[in-house]
């Protein structure tokens, strides 16, 4: 595993859905730019009440949230993506 280091902050209004799939998409670009190989990357989310619930800043704030998702239903998102450097650049739009 290597890391890479990314915003993972999630966009205003954009969905659960869209933000894990954007996340992973953004670990995998950044590590097939960084290392230049083909890379493997995913992304978890927990979503409470429609509410994504970030990575714990402390041991006591992951406390508080498994506490806070006890006993309640949630979400829990997983995203999986593969790629291989491009040959030839691309323009992004």
């Amino acid at each position: 595993m290597l890391p890479v280091d990314i915003d993972e902050s999630p966009f205003d209004d954009e969905s659960a859905y869209d933000y894990v799939q954007r996340v992973t998409l953004k670990k995998l670009d950044a590590g097939i730019r960084q290392f230049n190989c083909s890379g493997l990357a995913a992304d978890t989310t927990i979503v409470n009440v429609g509410q994504i619930i970030g990575k714990p800043a402390s041991r006591s704030h992951a406390f508080d949230i498994i506490q806070q998702l006890s006993d309640r239903t949630h979400e829990v998102l997983t995203c999986v993506a593969i790629g291989k450097p491009l040959k030839e650049p691309q323009i992004r739009v």
